[in-house]
């Protein structure tokens, strides 16, 4: 890598994102400062979550570990409490005992007992009076304002001025409650300035019954325009956030020299995304800018990835050992200086998903995916899922057809599933071996909670 000082480190996470931006091809969206990070940085085109809710797919991300190695299966705190094994994997403590300074500002979500990560700062920048508790529970709109992604921004500029007379880097980890629903959050208004994209898996039927919202999307066209002119409302807002951090890392003398990642947890809330492990439910926009570097130019990288891979990537970034086993595996070769030379391979042929509360996991090719329903949820309709789905992405991107039973895929079916298998082995997954028989979805997880915390490995 370019540049003699270690970098400052920047992560900016937004909530229920996807890719839903300009620079991922949404044509009704005005984010031009996060499509201008784009075009000066590397987009990752092929990035996916390793759960479609929020404090897996961020404890993934921010461990290097999947959930169920991490212990972050489903959503820290409120009624469902699951939590790390041990916090001491979380970035913010890698970070903290690597010389950084580590301050949390705005949103989190991987633990209901924040003073067991490793930031220094919680209070004097963040959302939160208090220590306890995510930020995402105490600031929820029904119980309160909150904090805004400008305000986030704010905050980061009231930090970056502190920051400059320090002599070690920071990492600071930003995050906004927006896009979440309701996405009139705060005041925020919709926003039709440009129309109203649908996307095209947004018409998927079959949602489950529970999703009232969503199966009105499918069957109300009146609703689902507002619902999508609201959530480009909150997008424009969380582009303008970012825009305001971008002018104050300038301002600040730091943009150079600080390793920016925006990125999103999952997929966005519409119908066959959020809540599901087909695609639109795991893709995420994930940008990175590092001028100092060599993280630049507007580059794309196509590789199939997932947000696992980031802490190993950003450990070799900093020429740091890892502190504990990481499962993701780094891409740091795609991150030279600008413009990448030479023929690089792509670190992974598979991807792996996880969604506890639907006892349901996946693996994913560059062609193909299978996924594996552990409990039958039926849908509005009454219909319940099939135990596996196949999906050639080549031939049905859209993931309509499944082919699991098709007698020409049967050996591509027994290939993905040996691929399957072997993943749930190493994580420990009870679902390799077990079946969770139950009359309601909630004894099944249940159930399936009490045999993965007695055989999950402890820290």
């Amino acid at each position: 890598m370019a540049g003699n000082a270690r970098p400052n480190i920047l992560i900016v996470i937004t909530h229920d994102s996807g890719r839903h931006f300009g620079c991922y091809g949404v044509p009704s969206v005005r984010t031009p400062n996060i499509d201008a990070l784009a075009s000066d940085g590397i987009l990752f085109e092929n990035m996916y979550a390793t759960a479609p809710i929020c404090s897996p797919a961020r404890g993934s991300l921010l461990t290097g570990q999947y959930p169920q190695t991490n212990g972050l299966l489903g959503i820290a705190g409120g009624c469902w409490k699951w939590e790390m094994n041990d916090y001491r994997r979380h970035l913010s403590w890698v970070l903290r005992e690597a010389g950084y300074r580590t301050v949390r500002i705005g949103l989190q979500h991987e633990t209901e007992f924040i003073e067991r990560l490793g930031f220094e700062d919680l209070t004097g920048y963040g959302v939160d009076d208090g220590r306890r508790g995510p930020s995402l529970l105490r600031g929820w709109p029904v119980g309160g304002r909150g904090c805004t992604a400008l305000e986030v921004a704010e905050r980061t500029a009231r930090f970056l001025q502190q920051s400059r007379r320090e002599s070690r880097p920071f990492f600071a980890q930003l995050g906004f409650f927006e896009t979440h629903t309701p996405y009139a959050y705060a005041g925020c208004e919709p926003d039709e300035s440009l129309g109203v994209w649908t996307p095209p898996y947004a018409d998927r039927k079959g949602i489950p019954s529970w999703a009232r919202d969503l199966n009105r999307f499918v069957s109300d066209p009146g609703f689902a325009r507002r619902h999508l002119a609201a959530l480009q409302g909150s997008l424009r807002r969380v582009d303008e956030a970012v825009g305001r951090l971008m002018q104050v890392l300038r301002e600040s003398g730091s943009e150079d020299n600080t390793l920016v990642l925006f990125t999103t947890d999952h997929g966005v809330e519409l119908p066959g995304a959020k809540w599901t492990l087909y695609d639109p439910g795991l893709a995420v926009a994930f940008i990175l800018r590092w001028p100092a570097g060599g993280l630049c130019g507007g580059r794309r990288c196509p590789w199939l990835l997932s947000t696992v891979d980031f802490l190993p990537t950003l450990l070799d970034i900093l020429n740091l050992e890892p502190p504990h086993a990481l499962e993701g595996r780094s891409y740091a070769t795609v991150l030279g200086p600008c413009p990448a030379t030479g023929p690089m391979s792509a670190p992974r042929e598979e991807i792996h998903a996880v969604w506890v509360d639907g006892l349901n996991v996946m693996v994913r090719t560059d062609r193909f995916k299978l996924i594996r329903n552990g409990f039958p949820v039926p849908d509005a309709s009454g219909r319940c899922a099939p135990p596996y789905e196949l999906y050639d992405l080549m031939r049905d991107p859209l993931e309509r057809r499944n082919v699991a039973d098709h007698p020409d895929h049967a050996g591509i079916f027994q290939e993905m599933r040996a691929r399957l298998d072997r993943w749930l082995d190493r994580v420990g997954d009870p679902l390799l071996t077990e079946s969770f028989k139950a009359t309601e979805l909630s004894e099944a997880v249940a159930a399936y909670r009490r045999r993965f915390e007695a055989g999950r490995p402890r820290a």
